[in-house]
């Protein structure tokens, strides 16, 4: 991973857990009744944290609206419009 920090919205920068962004995901489509399975969710995180690692590395940390636009455009990209409208 090229960076190993987020900027959260207090300002404080933490640890980058991707497991966050997982567990936001089923969250998101147990919330919106969605099907889906263990592979959907997976292969999202994955994408998002890969194009965070394109953007972003240890001197420039994301901050968590920048991680968050990057899931709500992927579950877009997956065909999950509701999902990322709710999340």
């Amino acid at each position: 991973m090229t960076f190993a920090t987020i900027k959260k919205r207090n300002g404080d920068i933490v640890e980058f857990q991707s497991e966050k962004i997982l567990k936001a995901l089923e969250k998101a489509f147990a919330a919106t009744k969605t099907t889906y399975t263990k592979d959907d969710i997976d292969a999202i995180t994955l994408s998002v944290v890969e194009k965070a690692e394109a953007f972003f590395d240890d001197e420039h940390s994301p901050q968590v609206e920048d991680v968050q636009d990057m899931v709500e455009k992927t579950l877009m990209e997956k065909g999950f419009f509701g999902v990322a409208k709710s999340y």
